[in-house]
């Protein structure tokens, strides 16, 4: 497409898309969802245990649902994951008991599973053929995330400051009611019928074909620990939080940082395009390692503001290096197996993130600067050296 001016204008689909996943991130139960479920009679070491099935049961059901959304087709899987968030919430209602989160947990992993590959392969295949910015596309839908987590926050927070005594269950309703309107918009998405048509019937052929085109030249499995080692973001309260209330800041100020963060995402998300544009690709896959070994590095000073500074500058270079790797991995496919080889590009990274913040999260606790300086290596060396392999990107 080059020399070709590509219009900035947001496809119909995509604004569709951006709705329906602000809708699902309004998630008013996530802010009080420990304390909800303690409320319940349930222990933490059982909490802890409950938190790691959402990532668990995604990780594991990534490739399957990929699979099953390039043969079904892209609608279809879109419907069922907002039947499947929307249950999700209405089970939430009436959970008691572990089962019964348990069960609120499977039903969301099963949700982010179905909807994590194919709202990027609807954003992808719709611009195909059209003189628009697929970049555009997916910096604006992507902001939507961010935009529902902050919102979320905001009312959450003025509610249980203006309304001392509220009920949690209240949020749960608003929770439901969300994720409902959500639901109800998936069904004007409209998908060419040449799109839901795949040139494979087996569900075999459909993962051989896509774990080809991973191992094709070493660039996938680079791209897989290279995206896998600077997953951070999800993982940055483990380490914070505990160094900030050591630092005497009061538990009432996180949730203003937390937000503050989110908000600095979701201006850089909503801009991501035009940063990546004006600095390149390449230069901001090449550095964003860098970026992150100094976010880690400004943490390491055990300053309040350098904590926070850290923080912050992590934040605001993940939404640039998670545009620029899923605009990559997009290149390295065709529309028929799309779903499935992006499916099967998360599940790597998820276990190999998982193994690998898991075994920091051990050191951490046994020496905060040998597992702070361990990780930084990790992102850093890791990082630099698989981005080589990268085939060559455009500048």
């Amino acid at each position: 497409m080059d020399g070709i001016k590509m219009s900035d204008k947001i496809l119909k689909n995509t604004k569709l898309l951006y709705m329906i996943v602000f809708m699902t991130m309004l998630n008013l139960f996530a802010p009080i969802e420990v304390i909800y479920i303690q409320n319940k009679g349930i222990p933490i070491s059982v909490i802890s245990i409950l938190n790691l099935t959402v990532p668990l049961s995604c990780a594991l059901l990534e490739i399957p649902t990929g699979i099953i959304g390039d043969i079904v087709g892209r609608k279809r899987i879109l419907i069922f994951s907002q039947i499947a968030f929307l249950s999700s919430s209405i089970v939430l209602l009436f959970a008691n008991t572990a089962i019964g989160f348990f069960a609120v947990y499977i039903l969301e992993g099963l949700g982010w599973s179905l909807f994590s590959g194919n709202n990027d392969a609807i954003i992808v295949e719709q611009a195909i053929g059209k003189k628009v910015n697929i970049g555009k596309q997916l910096a604006f839908f992507y902001s939507g995330i961010t935009l529902g987590s902050i919102i979320s926050g905001i009312i959450n927070s003025s509610c249980s400051f203006i309304l001392k005594d509220i009920d949690f269950k209240l949020f749960i309703y608003f929770f439901a009611v969300f994720r409902s309107i959500a639901f109800i918009i998936s069904f004007f998405v409209k998908i060419d019928i040449n799109a839901e048509r795949n040139g494979y019937s087996n569900p075999l052929q459909i993962f051989k074909r896509s774990f080809e085109i991973i191992k094709k030249n070493g660039e996938g499995i680079s791209l897989i620990f290279y995206e896998s080692t600077g997953r951070l973001t999800f993982y940055l309260p483990v380490i914070i939080q505990p160094l900030l209330y050591k630092q005497g800041i009061n538990i009432f100020y996180f949730g203003i940082i937390y937000t503050s963060s989110q908000m600095i995402t979701f201006m850089i998300q909503r801009k991501a395009d035009c940063i990546i544009g004006y600095f390149g690709r390449k230069k901001v896959l090449k550095y964003s390692p860098i970026i992150l070994s100094l976010g880690l590095l400004f943490i390491l000073a055990n300053s309040t503001y350098y904590i926070i500074l850290g923080m912050f500058l992590i934040q605001a270079i993940s939404p640039l290096r998670h545009q620029s790797l899923e605009m990559k991995k997009n290149e390295m496919v065709n529309n028929d197996i799309r779903a499935t080889y992006l499916s099967t590009i998360s599940f790597c990274v998820l276990i190999l993130n998982t193994i690998m913040l898991t075994g920091i999260g051990i050191l951490l606790e046994y020496n905060l600067l040998i597992g702070m300086i361990i990780l930084i290596m990790l992102v850093v060396s890791i990082g630099l050296y698989t981005e080589k392999n990268f085939l060559e990107l455009r500048s």
